[in-house]
C-alpha cells in the first residue's frame, strides 16, 4: 500500500479501546493487526472494509453496513451484532464463538473456517449464504432447542 494511501486510511480508522467509530464513514476502511477490544460500531458504513489479523473481542456492531467487507483472521468472540448488513461479505478464519447475531443480513455472504460454537443467531437473512469449514455443532444444538428467555 502506498504511503499516501496508508495515511489516508489511518485517518479513517475506528478509535481503539472501546471508543465509538465515527458515524457514516466511507468504505474501504482497513484495519490490520489491531486490537479493538470492547469497541462499538454504531450506525457506521464499513462497506468494502478490510479487517486482517484483528482482535475485536466483545465488540458491539449495531446498525452497521458491512456489505462486501472482508474479515480475515479476526477474533470476534463474544461479539454482539445487531441489525447489521453483511451482504456479500467474506469471513475467513473468523472466531464468532459465543457471539449474539440478531437481525443480520447475511445474504450472499461467504463464511470459511468460521467458529460459531456457542453463538446465537436470530432473525437472520441467509439466502445465498455459503458456508465452508464452519463449526456449527453447538449452534445447531441450540437451534433444535427453543431458546430460554429471562
Amino acid at each position: 500500500m502506498a504511503t499516501a494511501r496508508k495515511k489516508a486510511v489511518a485517518k479513517k480508522r475506528a478509535p481503539k479501546r472501546g471508543a465509538a467509530a465515527p458515524s457514516k464513514e466511507t468504505g474501504a476502511l482497513v484495519h490490520e493487526g489491531e486490537t479493538l477490544r470492547g469497541s462499538r460500531f454504531d450506525d457506521v458504513d464499513l462497506s468494502r472494509a478490510t479487517f486482517h489479523d484483528v482482535t475485536m473481542k466483545s465488540v458491539t456492531i449495531d446498525d452497521a453496513d458491512l456489505s462486501t467487507a472482508r474479515l480475515h483472521n479476526v477474533a470476534m468472540s463474544g461479539a454482539t451484532i445487531d441489525d447489521a448488513d453483511l451482504r456479500g461479505a467474506t469471513l475467513t478464519n473468523v472466531d464468532l464463538s459465543s457471539a449474539v447475531i440478531d437481525d443480520a443480513n447475511l445474504a450472499g455472504a461467504r463464511l470459511r473456517n468460521v467458529d460459531l460454537s456457542g453463538a446465537v443467531i436470530e432473525d437472520a437473512k441467509l439466502e445465498g449464504l455459503t458456508i465452508e469449514g464452519v463449526r456449527i455443532d453447538e449452534l445447531l444444538a441450540k437451534v433444535r432447542q427453543p431458546r430460554r428467555r429471562p
